[in-house]
């Protein structure tokens, strides 16, 4: 009872924790204010940079702290390595409340960079924690846990708005291709608006690190540069000369005895089998292939053995033949097909998120009314997320489904993204920021999802960074080609680059053959 107890508020408090994940929706509702405040309000030499390598530096920013989070975790623990990374991206945001009021690259290395990485961190820890917990059910919770950020970035907006612009005053100063407000009463309450949204953040990320438990995988092995799932279900690799690691006999440790995940997995072995999409003589493996109901091995039995029975165990939760070797996965197309779906949609998310509000006021002059369609973007992706995470947790749908249906929306609606706030009725433009949202929904869970079930526990943290790569390097690239396409190409030209890069993301993904049992190699 009290180990069930454990594991539900440690899945709560992943989810928590997860929270600032929510500043890739709010920066788009505070952007204009910033770049406003920038241009009038801040003090005499503080444009010293763009703004626009904020938000895109923040992505970018999550990708160090993905790559290092198994190591880290192995190393000094999930809580502290929780504390380390709330205190990181915590710090920033709060910081940059100052540094705003003084100088562009000071917040763009605070709130982008620091806070990023604090994320990144945060968002592989949480998922290495559900899917320690509850492997199992790992699309479904990879869909809610990256479904709380937006929900809370929800009510981040609305109170942002109402604080600093109640009287909802139309932006009153034009230059170039962009708009802004110079009433002092709106700039004036911009660094406090930052501080609000980082007490926020801050508050709820504390209840989670409050609930979140090591898995029982990290109390029980501690070898650094794993992650944690590969340490839950490696446990009994700790056989040296094909003797036991701990009391020097030539018997290994029964699976029931190595591990408290394994136990757990062993105990509950024909629910995980018909839940996870393992194949139907799941159960039969586990007595015919791998005798986990003796109590010892044969004593001959060497390492190699050992690894095919975990491998077995990697089948039975992931639905795949075993945990693929890093190598392994970079050889497959579905892997770089899955490359290229984060390239494009991480391209997508940063042109909608960070530039809404920025473009529709050009055609739409109305700060509350955007600031509802930014409220009701991530209440839309967090719906579909946990929606599509339930389809393919039940095998409804697969992940090339996904994939192909995400690319596809991503692509058109970019294609008219430039007409839509020039309707005639606004409601065009809030059917186009819906539909980009169910699109993007996909984004986090697809990633997460693809590398557990296509290629297995054991090096998640290394392939999920890698993938992650993807948007990292659109992101910095985007961050010096957004301002001469805008001034070359225009607004359309912009969005139109996003939607030719989906494009050859969905042709690359039809062509790939995704059931990678029988081969799906480069």
């Amino acid at each position: 009872m009290q180990e069930k107890w454990i594991k539900c508020c440690s899945i709560i408090g992943a989810h928590f924790v997860t929270t600032p994940l929510g500043f890739l929706w709010t920066y788009g509702n505070i952007a204009p204010y910033l770049d406003s405040y920038f241009h009038f309000h801040c003090a005499p030499g503080c444009v010293d940079g763009s703004s626009q390598w904020i938000l895109n530096m923040y992505l970018a920013g999550c990708a160090p702290g993905l790559f290092i989070v198994g190591w880290l975790m192995g190393t000094i623990g999930m809580k502290r390595l929780g504390v380390l990374s709330m205190f990181v991206c915590n710090a920033a945001l709060f910081a940059s409340a100052w540094t705003v009021e003084m100088s562009v690259v000071g917040t763009t290395i605070l709130m982008g960079v620091l806070n990023g990485i604090g994320v990144g961190t945060t968002i592989n820890m949480a998922y290495v924690c559900i899917n320690s917990w509850a492997p199992e059910k790992s699309a479904l919770l990879s869909g809610t846990i990256t479904s709380v950020p937006p929900i809370i970035a929800i009510l981040q907006n609305q109170i942002v708005t109402a604080y600093v612009n109640p009287q909802n005053s139309k932006p009153d100063a034009r230059e170039g291709s962009n708009i802004y407000f110079s009433q002092r009463e709106i700039l004036e309450r911009v660094p406090d608006a930052i501080l609000l949204l980082a007490g926020i953040s801050s508050g709820m990320q504390v209840i989670g690190f409050l609930l979140i438990s090591n898995p029982p995988s990290l109390m029980s092995d501690k070898k650094p540069g794993l992650g944690s799932v590969e340490g839950s279900l490696h446990d009994h690799d700790t056989v040296k000369e094909g003797k036991n690691a701990t009391n020097g006999s030539n018997e290994l440790p029964s699976p029931r005895e190595s591990s408290p995940v394994m136990n757990n997995i062993v105990k509950n072995e024909e629910n995980i089998c018909t839940k996870y999409g393992a194949n139907d003589k799941c159960g039969d493996s586990f007595d015919t292939s791998t005798n986990f109901h003796s109590n010892t091995l044969d004593n001959n039995l060497d390492l190699e053995d050992t690894r095919k029975r975990s491998q077995v165990i990697d089948s039975n939760i992931t639905g795949t033949p075993y945990s693929w070797e890093i190598s392994q996965a970079l050889q497959t197309a579905a892997f770089w097909a899955v490359w290229l779906y984060g390239a494009a949609l991480g391209y997508g998310i940063l042109l909608k998120n960070n530039y809404y509000k920025t473009f529709g006021l050009l055609y739409i002059p109305d700060d509350d009314f955007l600031t509802l369609i930014g409220s009701i973007m991530p209440l839309i992706e967090a719906i579909f997320r946990t929606l599509f995470g339930i389809l393919i947790n039940r095998d409804v749908l697969t992940i090339q489904d996904c994939l192909v249906l995400s690319l596809s929306l991503n692509s058109a609606l970019f294609s008219v993204f430039y007409f839509a706030p020039q309707a005639p009725d606004r409601i065009v433009y809030v059917i186009l920021i819906v539909g980009l949202a169910v699109s993007h929904s996909q984004f986090f869970l697809l990633i997460v999802t693809a590398v557990f079930q296509m290629f297995g526990p054991a090096h998640f943290p290394t392939l999920y960074g890698i993938l992650y790569l993807a948007p990292t390097l659109l992101s910095l690239a985007s961050a010096v080609l957004v301002t001469p396409i805008v001034q070359t190409l225009g607004w359309f030209g912009l969005f139109l680059t996003c939607s030719v890069l989906s494009t050859f993301a969905l042709l690359f993904t039809l062509g790939t053959q995704f059931n990678l049992n029988s081969g799906a190699q480069l």
